[in-house]
C-alpha cells in the first residue's frame, strides 16, 4: 500500500491535475506533496495551496478535463439555425433615378460550422423598392429573393465584428416585367446572446437585378424596348440569429 501510494504521488508531482473541493471549487496545478491528510497544490504561478483531504472530492488529469469539457461544449452547440435578417436605407439606379428600398429574409442553415461560430444556408425573402426616376412618376417594384447565405465572425470571441454575403434570384412579384440577379454584402459588429442566439447590427449593400419594359421617345416617335436595370440600395440591416 505504502509502495502503491509512493508511486502515485510520483505520477502527480509532475502532473497537471484538477482538484475538485467540496465547496465546488474547482482549482488546477500540480500536486508537490500528498498523503492520508493533506493535500498541497501548486499553481502555474509558482503559489501554493494546502488543503485537508476531507475537503477534497476528487483529483483528476487536468488535460483528460479540459479535453471532455470542450467534447461537451462543441457538443451541446446548435448545429442547425434560422437567421432573420431585416435591411433597408437609400435606393437608386445608376443613371435612372433614387429613392429607398427594404427587405426582410429568412434564411434557414448550418450554424457552428466546424465548431466556429460560421452560418451558411438558404432561405427566402422580400424586397421592395421605391423609386422617383428623373423623367416618371414615382414608381414602387418588389421582387421575392432566394438566396444562399454564409456569415462569419472575424474572431470567434462572444462579441466581435463579423461579414456576411447572400446570393441568388430575385422573381419580380410587381412592377417590372421579369426579375434577375439577388446579392447583397454586409459588415457590423455580431453579439453572442445566448449559447444558441446571436444578433447582428451593420451596413449593408444590396442590388437586385430587373428587366423591365422602357418607352423612349426619339424624334417624336415613341419605342419601348426590354432594358435591364440594377436596383441598388445601401443602408442599414439587423439580424436575430436563433
Amino acid at each position: 500500500m505504502t509502495i502503491l501510494f509512493s508511486v502515485v504521488l510520483a505520477v502527480s508531482v509532475w502532473a497537471d491535475v484538477r482538484v475538485t473541493l467540496r465547496s465546488g471549487e474547482t482549482l488546477t496545478g500540480t500536486i508537490v506533496f500528498q498523503n492520508e491528510e493533506v493535500l498541497v497544490l501548486k499553481n502555474a504561478d509558482g503559489q501554493r495551496f494546502q488543503y485537508p483531504m476531507t475537503e477534497v472530492v476528487s483529483v483528476e488529469d487536468g488535460v483528460a478535463a479540459e479535453q471532455e469539457e470542450e467534447e461537451q461544449e462543441s457538443g451541446s452547440r446548435k448545429k442547425v439555425g434560422v437567421s432573420l435578417h431585416l435591411a433597408g436605407g437609400a435606393g437608386f439606379v445608376p443613371y435612372g433615378g433614387r429613392g429607398g428600398g427594404i427587405s426582410a429574409n429568412l434564411y434557414v442553415g448550418a450554424c457552428n460550422l466546424f465548431d466556429k461560430h460560421i452560418f451558411v444556408g438558404g432561405g427566402i425573402g422580400y424586397t421592395g423598392v421605391f423609386l422617383i426616376p428623373d423623367e416618371a412618376a414615382a414608381k414602387s417594384l418588389s421582387f421575392i429573393p432566394i438566396q444562399v447565405r454564409f456569415s462569419a465572425p472575424l474572431m470567434q470571441t462572444e462579441h466581435a465584428p463579423a461579414l456576411g454575403a447572400s446570393l441568388g434570384y430575385g422573381f419580380s412579384s410587381k412592377g417590372i416585367d421579369k426579375g434577375g440577379l439577388a446579392a447583397s454584402v454586409d459588415a457590423g459588429w455580431r453579439w453572442q446572446m445566448t449559447e444558441k442566439s446571436a444578433l447582428f447590427v451593420g451596413i449593408d449593400f444590396a442590388l437586385q437585378q430587373g428587366k423591365a419594359t422602357v418607352a423612349e421617345t426619339i424624334e417624336g416617335e415613341e419605342y419601348e424596348s426590354e432594358q435591364f436595370r440594377n436596383f441598388c440600395r445601401v443602408g442599414l440591416k439587423l439580424a436575430v440569429q436563433f
